[in-house]
């Protein structure tokens, strides 16, 4: 028998239902779309419902330093006044920071180095057979052969490990990545070459810890298509076995709406869906709604009138 599934629900009923339930244990979920989308607000929010109403345990791993011990507090009240969390919910989120896509390999479990050919960038990956007690201790790399147990040696293996976290999640994996290989490079093998190692270490790390792993990342949009792709190619399309898109509306579906939603500020209405789910297969748009201080809410909620 196999470990019991968790599901890491994200509090609101349209996205949990079109998730089947949630963010699923044991896999890698990928939330993606533009820039300030609401996909930070996604993680946030789901942390929070994670570790106040269903109480458990949260990391939260932050590229962009966005949960401060200023603005902690902040969303907290938010979602307080929301689900009624209770006053230890703090307690139960734990946010780690990365400087940088090196310090971001460091945690799952490699060492990266760069290198510059002919203006371009040629990630080299090194596996260490010890590490340090810290992530800022320098690894011996004298012994550096890739082994089957380079994940449960890496810092993130044996923090999950020990604080038994429910749900973690990567806020982002494309913004560190972009520090260092920039899209018009148009560098697939070395991105590819980056990318491998660490989908590696998460997706291993879900599936041995029972964890529920998302990870946001940026979306590639195109002209002829409504619905942007994952960045990062083929290797995000494979690894990522929930991928779930947040979208803006057309003009037109604005109009429409408009005459439609008394009281509702249009430019907070947000489409979801799904680009690929494991046992799912529901390609259909789902409206949701991105208050600020309150996160996403279903709009069937809200009062609307049909004029």
């Amino acid at each position: 028998m196999g470990m019991p599934l968790f599901f890491a629900k994200t509090g609101c009923k349209t996205v949990d239902e079109l998730l089947d339930g949630g963010f699923p244990s044991g896999m890698l979920s990928l939330v993606f779309g533009d820039r300030e989308i609401g996909k930070t607000w996604m993680c946030i929010q789901t942390a929070f419902h994670v570790a106040g109403v269903q109480k458990k345990r949260v990391l939260y791993v932050d590229t962009e330093v966005q949960l401060t011990d200023y603005t902690m507090p902040r969303y907290f009240s938010y979602f307080q006044k929301r689900w009624c969390i209770p006053d230890d919910t703090l307690s139960r989120i734990d946010v780690v920071f990365t400087e940088d896509i090196f310090d971001l390999c460091r945690l799952s479990g490699f060492i990266l180095q760069i290198e510059k050919k002919q203006a371009k960038t040629v990630p080299r990956i090194k596996f260490p057979s010890k590490w340090g007690d810290k992530r800022s201790d320098r690894p011996d790399l004298k012994e550096s052969l890739q082994t089957s147990d380079w994940v449960y040696n890496s810092y993130l293996y044996k923090m999950i490990e020990e604080k038994k976290y429910s749900l973690v999640i990567i806020d982002s994996w494309t913004s560190p990545v972009k520090q260092v290989i920039e899209s018009e490079e148009q560098n697939y093998s070395g991105r590819r070459s980056l990318e491998s190692p660490l989908f590696t270490s998460w997706s291993t790390i879900a599936r041995r810890l029972n964890t529920s792993f998302v990870v946001t990342g940026h979306g590639v949009s195109f002209r002829d298509r409504i619905v942007p792709d994952p960045w990062g190619g083929n290797e995000v399309k494979g690894n990522f076995k929930i991928q779930l898109a947040i979208v803006r509306l057309r003009a037109d579906e604005k109009k429409k709406l408009q005459n439609q939603l008394i009281g509702v500020d249009i430019t907070e209405l947000r489409h979801v869906l799904l680009k690929r789910h494991p046992y799912k297969k529901d390609i259909m748009p789902r409206l949701v709604r991105l208050k600020w201080n309150t996160g996403f809410v279903d709009v069937e909620r809200e009062k609307s009138v049909k004029l």
